[in-house]
């Protein structure tokens, strides 16, 4: 049944972070992009599974949407809101499963494909969620500290490279993100170590931007990390073993 919760974690992860544009999201509300992206989430997970077990693929396409739909209208562009939709979704990956009979190992790439192409998967939407899903997260966890302070937004926006921050931010979730699933945790303090040095001469200057960059580095790193605990137990329970050169037990 792990088997089956990688594929779908994998499906969903592409469905709303590779796949789902900015016009999607922004139009969500109105039913016929719903319905293209419940059959973008619809596509994924059947190919995922090998296209095997229509049933589970239905069921998980039918509440990721309504999901969807009810965050859309009745729940505000906030981070709450936000953690709340891909707990929904992320739960449903792993419980669904157990009430349908077909999944991963009926499915096509069940035969044909190393047995550990599941934990492959599992790490594949581990690295996307902790860089793509976490640069969302932080940024509406610091959006409303910008919005509050004007002072505060010329000075973060002013004079950078455009999109750079971004960018530092998928590299740091990243590096943090792969120094969990090698058990090298000194990895972590040497990257939090290197941003602040980097950092340093910007936060001197105001003592706002230093806290903006602590707020945002730590929850940045902190999502990366929780989602490399996770996705670390998830491949040891697909792979007991672990996967040589990259994950030990």
């Amino acid at each position: 049944m792990l088997e089956t919760s990688a594929a779908l974690l994998l499906a969903h992860v592409l469905a709303d972070y590779a796949f789902q544009t900015d016009w999607i999201v922004e139009n969500k509300h109105r039913f016929r992009v719903l319905a293209l992206h419940g059959a973008i989430v619809f596509a994924a997970s059947w190919l995922a599974l090998g296209f095997a077990g229509l049933p589970l693929v239905a069921a998980v396409t039918a509440l990721h949407m309504a999901t969807d739909a009810a965050k859309t209208r009745f729940v505000p562009a906030r981070l709450w809101g936000y953690l709340a939709d891909q707990a929904i979704h992320i739960s449903a990956v792993f419980a669904l499963p157990a009430f349908f009979a077909s999944g991963w190992a009926q499915g096509l790439w069940a035969a044909h494909l190393p047995a550990a192409a599941p934990a492959a998967m599992a790490l594949a939407a581990g690295a996307l969620f902790a860089t793509r899903a976490g640069g969302i997260a932080v940024q509406m966890l610091i959006a409303p500290l910008m919005e509050r302070d004007w002072s505060l937004r010329a000075q973060v926006n002013g004079g950078g490279l455009k999109g750079a921050g971004a960018l530092i931010g998928h590299l740091e979730r990243g590096l943090a993100f792969i120094s969990v699933l090698t058990g090298n945790v000194a990895g972590i303090a040497v990257l939090v170590a290197a941003k602040s040095a980097l950092r340093f001469s910007d936060a001197q200057k105001s003592r706002k931007v230093a806290e903006y960059v602590i707020i945002g580095t730590m929850a940045s790193v902190g999502w990366a990390v929780l989602t490399g605990l996770g996705v670390r137990l998830m491949v040891l329970g697909l792979a007991p073993g672990g996967i040589p050169g990259l994950l030990l037990p």
